[in-house]
C-alpha cells in the first residue's frame, strides 16, 4: 500500500519542521517547502521516515513573490497530494499610521495568497479522489486584539473566513478543511523575547505555551481517518488564552 503525500509549506521552521516531522512519523510521504536554508531543509529531510520508490521532495520557494508560488504549483500538478497543511507565516508588526504598504503586502501574500493558490492547484486531485485533507495554521490573534498586530491578524482572519466558504464547496466531495489557530508557541521566535515568560504566567490560563509537538499532534489527528466527519472548524490551541478576560484578581 502507497504512502498518502502530504504537502507542507514553511516545512524548515519551527512549528512547520515539527509538522513535518510527526506527519513522516505517522506514516506519510511528506513534501515541504522551505524559503532560505537549502542544508537546513536537507537536515529535516535525512531525519524523515520513508521508504521503497517513493522520495520526499523539498522545494526553494519564497511565498510572498506570488509569481514563484504559481511555478511552484506547475511543479505540484506532476503529483497527487493527500494532504495540504499551509504552515509557512510572517509577522507584520507596525501601529497603523505605521503600516507600509509593501510589507503588509507582503504578509497577506504568505500568509493567505499563497494558501490560496497552492488550495486551487491541489483541489482539482483531492476531489476527484473523494479524499482530502487541508489545514491552515491560523493564529489566536484573529481572534484577540493586539496593538500593534492589525496586518497580521487580518491576514489570519482572511484564512478563517476564506475556509468556512471553502468547506462549503468540498465538504461533499470527501475533503476536510480545518483550521488551527495556535497562541503562544515555544519557538526560538517566541524564546527570544525577553520577559515573556513573566507575561506568559499572567494572561494564559495555563501559565505557558505551546510546545511545537502539540501542534503537530493535532495535525495529525486532522489529516487522519479518525477526522473525516471534522470539516469546517477553527481549533484554538492557546492554553485558554482566548476564553479569559485577561484579568488577574
Amino acid at each position: 500500500m502507497s504512502k498518502k503525500r502530504v504537502l507542507v509549506t514553511g516545512g524548515s521552521g519551527g512549528i512547520g519542521a515539527q509538522i513535518v516531522q510527526q506527519l513522516s512519523e505517522a506514516g506519510y510521504l511528506v513534501d515541504f517547502t522551505y524559503y532560505r536554508s537549502k542544508e537546513q531543509a536537507e537536515a529535516i529531510v535525512s531525519k524523515l521516515r520513508f521508504g521503497g520508490e517513493l522520495q520526499p521532495s523539498i522545494h526553494q520557494c519564497d511565498l510572498s513573490d506570488l509569481g514563484a508560488v504559481e511555478t511552484l504549483c506547475e511543479q505540484l500538478s506532476e503529483l497527487e497530494y493527500y494532504g495540504f497543511v499551509h504552515a509557512a507565516g510572517i509577522s507584520s508588526d507596525a501601529i497603523v499610521p505605521s503600516i507600509k504598504l509593501d510589507i503588509a503586502q507582503q504578509t497577506m501574500a504568505v500568509n493567505f495568497w499563497a494558501y490560496i493558490l497552492i488550495c486551487k492547484q491541489l483541489i482539482r486531485k483531492m476531489s476527484r479522489s473523494k479524499d482530502g485533507r487541508i489545514v491552515a495554521i491560523s493564529s489566536i490573534a484573529a481572534h484577540r486584539g493586539n496593538r500593534g498586530n492589525a496586518v497580521y491578524a487580518a491576514s489570519k482572519a482572511a484564512i478563517e473566513a476564506f475556509n468556512r466558504a471553502f468547506v462549503q464547496e468540498y465538504a461533499s466531495r470527501g475533503v476536510s478543511i480545518n483550521t488551527v489557530a495556535p497562541g503562544f508557541v515555544n519557538t526560538k521566535m517566541i524564546s527570544d523575547l525577553k520577559g515573556l515568560g513573566d507575561q506568559l504566567s499572567k494572561v494564559v490560563p495555563a501559565k505557558r505555551s505551546a510546545e511545537p509537538p502539540e501542534i503537530g499532534e493535532l495535525i495529525v489527528y486532522l489529516l487522519s481517518e479518525k477526522a473525516q466527519y471534522m470539516n469546517g472548524e477553527v481549533i484554538r490551541l492557546d492554553g485558554g488564552l482566548s476564553s479569559s478576560m485577561g484579568l488577574t484578581i
